[in-house]
């Protein structure tokens, strides 16, 4: 993949990383809870947060391996 490439695909990852931490935060805010899988959209649960940050850390790896 192009190094171009792979740094768009993170910056949208981290994009979308910081849509989702925000809903997650908010939930916790409202609700004084943590939000179970039914009460957010599943792209906003702490287990895609988690995957998301682990992917964007691998494609960044990958970028620094590439540089």
């Amino acid at each position: 993949m192009k190094k171009s490439n792979r740094a768009m695909m993170v910056k949208n990852i981290v994009d979308t990383l910081t849509e989702s931490i925000r809903e997650y935060e908010n939930y916790e805010l409202k609700t004084g809870n943590s939000p179970m899988y039914s009460d957010l959209n599943m792209y906003h649960t702490k287990g895609s947060i988690k995957r998301r940050i682990t992917q964007a850390r691998a494609e960044l790896n990958q970028l620094a391996k590439d540089l």
